[in-house]
């Protein structure tokens, strides 16, 4: 890390007041992209310094201000340098870790993934506990490469990126690597000319969102512990959606609600199932509200201060509540209804006038203090981020990998925030399926109506249809065999259950 002489080349920035107040600052993230394929040592490292050099922010180090707020220490282009560990392990990616499997049906599956592939060092739970008291890198690269995959890994503080800026590195990567040249990236805060041509906002002008001070984060912490001794601990599972279900979710909910809403999206419907199934199946708590968060990117909203020819890093994402429901209603609402109001909800955040409400509303609150949170304390929420508009699963690195060491496909997103239950919808594999990562309790998942999905129980049951399978077609068998021994008489049940007995025992014996 540079000492004091080396920040003569860095330049201080304060952290954006999108972000300065913002609930998640405090937040450590972790995405990974998993491509089949060996790409050599060099290659990667001569694509990150091309883009660090066109991109300094990425070269950036974070520190404390005096206020205890965040500070930014962004480089001059000439001394641009993301910070970048390499491993070499010489196993198949199998052998290292687990990956999610693509099932014919909705499927819940606890994937034991080897998070030692994405770091370095385990990032800590906040990012106060990251910085310290010294200045540290913004962002750290970390790269496995094994004997048949290589596995990119971004880790930095919330603060100073969303997903759409690190599927923004992660694209211009590829592309450097592709020989592609680097775009465009905008500098300093696009949202700053806003508040200076729109109207002053008042607390309660924008649904969903308040402040939380001391007393609000002790009544979520109860809020929180209540919930911990109900249900028990928080596990993880991926969530696979076959391409075939998303297209029938799709069917059914245009069919109920198509007079609506012009179209559902896939994001949509996924939204809903998820909404539907994590709350609308709480029957011992019918009264319960919760509130469905949807991540909007700023950036496909406001044209004007992010075209399409350049690249925003930094945090670009708004949070749109929708109004709280009761887990009964929740339960009540089919999937149609569900994303009829999850796409009324996109649509209507999304207007330009909406969008630039909000960001008034951030640098009003940011100007009065306190932490700036899109629901109630205590309030339940399902945060979504669909991110299949990022474009993660068409990524492919066939033009840079080792000839025959894979397809160059990618083939795994892991999205990780230590300390935090979390949900996003990753990516979209090549067969059209969709990935989804979300953190809810553990006994949860097997149990109710999520319980169904768990593919240790799907796979319980395809065991048992085989065997219902098999046992019908030696029992076919026997009869047969019976009806000819006997000349043709018809057999009892008892008869039969003996000859299927003896059939079975011939199969296993192979006589």
């Amino acid at each position: 890390m540079p000492d004091v002489f080396d920040f003569e080349h860095f330049r201080a920035e304060p952290i954006s007041f999108m972000d300065a107040h913002s609930g998640g600052a405090h937040l450590m993230l972790t995405v990974a992209v998993t491509f089949s394929g060996v790409i050599e040592e060099g290659r990667i490292r001569d694509a990150v310094q091309t883009l660090a050099s066109a991109w300094p922010m990425l070269g950036c180090y974070i520190r404390t201000g005096q206020e205890g707020t965040f500070e930014l220490l962004v480089p001059d282009t000439e001394h641009a340098s993301l910070t970048t560990t390499f491993v070499h392990i010489n196993k198949p990616l199998l052998a290292t870790t687990s990956l999610p499997q693509k099932t014919q049906t909705i499927s819940t599956q606890v994937i034991d993934r080897n998070t030692s592939l994405f770091y370095a060092i385990p990032p800590p739970s906040s990012a106060y506990a990251y910085i310290q008291e010294n200045p540290r890198p913004g962002f750290q690269l970390h790269v496995s490469m094994l004997s048949d995959a290589t596995v990119i890994s971004l880790n930095f503080p919330h603060v100073l990126m969303d997903a759409s800026g690190v599927c923004s590195f992660m694209r211009a990567l590829v592309g450097v690597m592709h020989g592609e040249e680097v775009g465009k990236c905008i500098e300093g805060n696009p949202f700053s000319s806003i508040p200076d041509t729109t109207t002053k906002t008042s607390k309660e002008d924008l649904e969903g969102w308040t402040t939380y001070g001391p007393d609000e984060f002790i009544v979520s912490a109860q809020a929180e512990q209540v919930d911990l001794e109900k249900d028990g601990p928080i596990s993880q599972r991926t969530i696979y959606f076959p391409r075939d279900e998303i297209d029938r979710l799709k069917a059914e909910a245009m069919k109920e609600v198509g007079e609506t809403v012009p179209y559902l999206s896939s994001g949509d419907v996924i939204v809903a199932w998820l909404y539907k199934h994590f709350y609308g199946d709480e029957i011992y708590d019918p009264a319960r509200t919760s509130r469905l968060l949807y991540i909007l990117d700023a950036r496909l909203r406001l044209p004007s201060l992010f075209p399409l020819t350049s690249t925003y890093l930094g945090n670009a994402y708004l949070v749109s509540p929708a109004r709280p429901l009761t887990n009964a209603r929740v339960r009540d609402m089919s999937i149609g209804q569900l994303a009829s109001m999850v796409r009324l909800l996109v649509e209507e955040s999304s207007k330009e006038e909406n969008v630039n409400q909000a960001v008034r509303w951030k640098w009003d609150r940011s100007l009065e203090g306190g932490v700036q949170v899109p629901a109630k304390a205590g309030e339940r929420v399902l945060i979504t981020l669909v991110g299949l508009t990022f474009g993660l699963g068409d990524l492919n690195v066939k033009r840079a990998i080792r000839p025959l060491s894979g397809t160059g496909q990618l083939v795994d997103v892991y999205w990780g925030m230590p300390g935090i239950p979390s949900g996003v919808i990753t990516f979209r594999d090549d067969s059209g399926g969709v990935m989804a990562q979300f953190d809810w309790a553990e006994k949860n998942w097997t149990n109710g109506t999520m319980g169904k999905y768990a593919i240790e129980r799907l796979q319980t049951e395809d065991s048992k249809n085989e065997a219902e399978d098999s046992k019908t077609e030696i029992e076919e068998v026997a009869g047969k065999d019976y009806m000819y021994t006997t000349g043709g008489k018809e057999s009892s049940v008892e008869e039969r259950q003996l000859y299927a007995f003896v059939s079975w025992v011939r199969r296993w014996l192979r006589l």
